[in-house]
């Protein structure tokens, strides 16, 4: 039996004999690597069995000595034929020398059989033309030619029969590689789906935190001293709208339009006018030396002295110190702030990481598909 019929042996049962394999991916790898291995046996084989069949076919060099001393000049033929026929002998046997000494080289050759393919072929085409010539008239090279044709037909068919070898191994690799790529989807996958659940823990830290803070927030707004500085606050908000009420009344006794009139030629003053006639208190925020005071008592003979002491108390109510109660509630309601965004940053995560996770098993159910088809004709049925 050949070695061929050997592999096909183990792929190739016959229809009523046929036994669907059933196995996982795990099995499903470990059953292609033995094959593999198989294969790899049953190639080395053969690779033997050819080795044997050129140590063979090398002993014809010992027939070569004999052909390159044959004598035409016996012979009654044209002289032109005998030199044709005798130059094409040489020719022939030169080709014949090169295929016997690139046979030698095939056993160091890694490629081995395209290697030989390669040389049988190159040997066929080129000594065709110098063998029919010789052989016009050297019947002799019969038997070497015979020999030649012996040995291409054999090693064609161990050349053939490696080819299937690959072939089939190759298809076997590509199934391989197929559950390579399965297993590196699951193993991002299962990447991923720990980062996320480190997301998901980083949240509950956070969602944790969020709610001590809002504990304290709670706790704070609820203290004896936060409603004390609320009442401060309402206090001063009060005392300000009746100093604005006192400024007002102020701003009311004072005819400004007049007094822009009054101080025409005067711009610096007309303009500090202008200003007061815009925004009164602003105005007066900004008079560093209250100088409409003098402006109004010269102008409108209107004492309006009393604006000094307005803008000292409005200033010292704008100043007050902040409450610490008030700073506490302020940086809790900050941190509640920071960290809902990176809640809701990392819920984004979340999300785009599933993303992740759907295209990864969108793919990985295609290759399931194309492995349980590929396993089909290894009469396997692949179990998920």
């Amino acid at each position: 039996m050949s070695i061929l019929s050997i592999f096909k042996k183990i792929f190739e049962e016959k229809k009523e004999e046929v036994e669907i394999k059933k196995l996982n991916l795990k099995e499903l790898n470990s059953h292609l690597e033995d094959k593999i291995d198989e294969i790899n046996k049953l190639e080395e084989q053969l690779r033997n069995v050819s080795l044997d069949k050129i140590r063979s076919f090398r002993q014809i060099e010992s027939a070569i000595p004999g052909l390159e001393e044959i004598n035409l000049d016996k012979r009654k033929e044209e002289a032109k034929l005998k030199i044709i026929a005798k130059e094409n002998l040489k020719l022939y046997l030169d080709y014949l020398s090169h295929l016997l000494g690139d046979l030698e080289k095939a056993k160091s050759e890694k490629n081995f059989f395209p290697y030989l393919d390669k040389v049988l072929a190159n040997f066929n085409r080129n000594s065709r033309n110098a063998f029919e010539k010789a052989t016009i008239l050297i019947g002799e090279l019969g038997e070497i030619k015979k020999s030649v044709k012996d040995f291409s037909v054999s090693i064609s068919t161990d050349i053939e029969q490696a080819k299937s070898l690959d072939s089939d191994k190759q298809k076997l690799a590509s199934i391989k590689e197929l559950i390579k790529k399965i297993y590196d989807l699951d193993k991002n996958k299962e990447e991923i789906t720990s980062n996320v659940s480190e997301i998901g823990s980083n949240i509950k830290n956070l969602q944790e935190k969020k709610q001590d803070s809002n504990n304290q927030l709670e706790e704070a707004v609820k203290s004896e001293e936060y409603l004390a500085s609320e009442k401060t606050k309402q206090e001063k908000e009060e005392e300000l709208k009746q100093l604005d009420k006192e400024l007002q009344s102020t701003k009311d006794k004072i005819d400004l339009k007049l007094l822009v009139k009054h101080y025409y030629t005067y711009e610096d003053k007309a303009s500090l006018v202008r200003n007061y006639i815009d925004n009164f208190r602003k105005a007066l925020m900004q008079d560093a030396e209250l100088r409409i005071i003098k402006i109004v008592r010269e102008g409108l003979s209107l004492d309006i002295s009393s604006l000094q002491q307005l803008k000292a108390r409005i200033i010292e109510l704008e100043h007050l110190p902040e409450a610490e109660i008030d700073k506490k509630i302020k940086v809790l309601n900050k941190d509640l702030s920071s960290k809902d965004s990176e809640i809701k940053e990392l819920e984004k995560e979340i999300v785009e990481e599933n993303k992740k996770i759907a295209k990864l098993e969108e793919k990985k159910s295609s290759y399931l598909e194309e492995l349980k088809n590929s396993t089909k004709a290894l009469n396997i049925e692949l179990v998920i």
